[in-house]
């Protein structure tokens, strides 16, 4: 690739390739597009400006989701590597050196053009799709890395998007708003995200109610997204109330990276209102104590008779011993990292992290559990030795 003349060689093929009649062709041909951009991306100035653009666009516009995967990651790759260049001039400012690398801010530049594009694939899931990976979740990723590249300016083409697909007769339309409005919490200003959080919670609470399971999951995840990164959005006087009552409710849900979603809000409802501080002989929280452990004891009970016992396992050890505050989950790559982080979180941490006072109340009931002699408790003690 240092050979320019061997290098558009290289490139010609590559490009070419993605234009192949057969999608087994095009897919790895948009995956080399990715992995170039990550390895060489100061030498794709000029092939951006000739092909790149244009052709990740017809990518992303296909009607084969691999391929409209692949190209959606192209600009997620975009977004990590100028992401990584402005951290490493702002170091090498802050030492007084001059940076090794030139931003070109491919991101910002093309931002109009892609986002929308890229908006329309969250309309692109199915309501019982269990993969890990799909082109919804690769385009919500994308979003989130757009949004810390070009901050507020990705604000202006996202809420037309929600607006005009938050009151949507079809699911995936409320579904993909839903996952727009969440994606956009990291980048943008928070002064400037604090008024449209405050504004969006009454509606997102009413959502956790929504006929669709897809929508509750999202909605659940849009609300813990926002009450960790935009705590000033929550306002307890008014939003308190309906919150915990809603997440009771969806407690109970089907899905389980929805329960997850309620009890990471929980979490984060009990720091933004200061419900930690041990020395408060009362919070706003306290009249929610009783139900709230409630529903997450009963949520543990549905694990503890599931193939998911080990959930419980790990908070369990920590009421007994005293514990340690357990690490979400981490993975490698940004994009994915972000969403394993914010859709992932175990129900088990969010047991242990609440309060202090929701902790003994748990390490009670789990007395219980441990000296009841019923089967069902005597495959939970031997799991616990």
């Amino acid at each position: 690739m240092e050979r320019e003349g061997e290098r558009n060689f290289i490139m010609q093929i590559v490009c070419e390739s993605t234009q192949h009649s057969n999608q087994r062709v095009q897919v790895p041909a948009y995956s080399c597009l990715v992995r170039i951009m990550q390895l060489y991306y100061e030498k794709m100035q000029f092939y951006m400006e000739k092909a790149l653009f244009g052709l990740t666009i017809i990518g992303m516009k296909s009607p084969h989701l691999d391929v409209a995967t692949q190209a959606v990651e192209f600009w997620s790759s975009v977004c990590e590597e100028e992401l990584d260049i402005t951290a490493e001039i702002l170091e090498a400012i802050e030492m007084g050196e001059q940076p090794e690398r030139d931003n070109f801010n491919f991101a910002k530049t093309a931002l109009m053009e892609v986002l929308p594009v890229i908006l329309q694939l969250l309309f692109r899931q199915e309501e019982d799709d269990d993969d890990d990976w799909t082109v919804s979740n690769s385009a919500a990723a994308a979003v989130s890395l757009f949004a810390q590249v070009a901050e507020n300016a990705v604000l202006g083409p996202v809420l037309q998007f929600v607006e005009t697909n938050i009151r949507g007769e079809n699911w995936n339309q409320r579904e993909a708003a839903v996952m727009a409005f969440g994606s956009v919490m990291d980048g943008p200003e928070p002064s400037t995200l604090q008024p449209l959080v405050s504004q969006a919670f009454p509606f997102l609470i009413t959502m956790l109610s929504d006929g669709n399971a897809a929508v509750r999951e999202s909605t659940s995840w849009a609300l813990a997204r926002s009450t960790e990164l935009i705590p000033k959005g929550f306002q307890a006087d008014t939003h308190l109330g309906p919150l915990i009552g809603g997440l009771m409710s969806t407690l109970r849900d089907s899905r389980s990276a929805t329960i997850q979603n309620c009890a990471w809000t929980i979490q984060n409802v009990a720091g933004i209102i200061g419900a930690r501080r041990p020395d408060d002989p009362t919070t706003p929280l306290g009249t929610y104590y009783e139900g709230v452990v409630t529903e997450l004891m009963n949520v543990t009970t549905r694990y503890l008779t599931s193939s998911n016992l080990q959930l419980i396992v790990e908070p369990i050890q920590n009421f007994k011993g005293g514990g340690t505050r357990v690490g979400r989950p981490f993975a490698n790559s940004r994009r994915r990292r972000g969403w394993i982080q914010l859709r992932r979180c175990r129900i088990s941490q969010k047991l242990h992290w609440i309060d202090w006072r929701l902790r003994l109340q748990c390490e009670n009931r789990l007395l219980e559990w441990t000296t009841d002699s019923s089967p069902r408790n005597n495959r939970f003690n031997c799991v616990l030795s």
